[in-house]
C-alpha cells in the first residue's frame, strides 16, 4: 500500500486566526473564544459565517507554507487537503466551495485532491496505517492516531515549515522520528 499525506487547511495553509481577530473577534482573542463555552463558541461561529459566507475564500495564506507544498509535489508521494467546513457553518457546501475555490487560486491544488468534511471528527475516518495527518487542532491528531494512522500536530498559524518537511520525509522513508504515531513540530 503507498503512504498517503493529508494537510489541514484553516490554521496550516490558511490563517483562519489572523483573518477572525482582525475582522470578528473585536472584543476578544481567540484564546478568549477557545475558553468560552461551547454553545456559545457555536452561536458566535455561526452569526460570523451568516454575516461573511464567503471567509474562507478570504483567508491570508500562512507565510512560507508555500514551501511545503512545493516540496509535496517535488516528493512524488500522494498527498491532498483534508479540512472541514466547521460543524457551525450553516452551508456546508457553500464552505466546501470557498475552500476549494482558494486552495486553487493560491496553489493550483485541484479539486480531486481535496476532502472538506462537515466536522474536523470525520478526518479519522481517512486514517490507515500508512496515512499522515498534518494538523494544527490536537484533537484531530489524537482521533487520528487513534484510528490508526501518523500525525504531525503544529503550531497553528505558525507552522515550523522546515520541521514538517524534516517530519514528512521521516514518514515517506521510515526514519526513526515516526517511531512515535504522533508528533508536535
Amino acid at each position: 500500500m503507498s503512504k498517503m499525506i493529508h494537510l489541514d487547511c484553516d490554521g496550516v495553509i490558511a490563517d483562519w486566526r489572523l483573518y477572525m481577530e482582525t475582522h470578528h473577534f473585536k472584543e476578544f482573542t481567540v484564546a478568549q473564544f477557545n475558553a468560552m463555552d461551547p454553545c456559545r463558541r457555536s452561536t458566535i461561529l455561526q452569526e460570523v459565517y451568516r454575516k461573511d459566507k464567503d471567509l474562507f475564500a478570504k483567508l491570508p495564506t500562512i507565510p512560507k507554507i508555500g514551501r511545503l507544498i512545493y516540496h509535496l509535489n517535488r516528493t512524488g508521494e500522494p498527498w491532498g487537503i483534508l479540512t472541514s467546513a466547521g460543524e457551525d457553518h450553516p452551508d456546508y457546501n457553500h464552505a466546501a466551495e470557498c475552500k476549494k475555490q482558494w486552495l486553487f487560486n493560491r496553489f493550483s491544488i485541484p479539486r480531486q485532491n481535496i476532502i472538506v468534511t462537515e466536522s474536523s471528527s470525520q478526518k479519522a475516518q481517512y486514517a490507515d496505517p500508512d496515512s499522515l495527518l498534518i494538523d494544527d487542532f490536537g484533537r484531530n491528531c489524537r482521533e487520528w492516531q487513534a484510528a490508526g494512522g501518523k500525525a504531525i500536530w503544529v503550531h497553528t498559524g505558525a507552522p515550523d515549515v522546515d520541521a514538517i518537511i524534516d517530519a514528512v520525509d521521516d514518514f515517506i522513508h521510515d526514519r526513526a522520528m515516526f517511531t512515535e504515531s504522533l508528533i508536535s513540530v
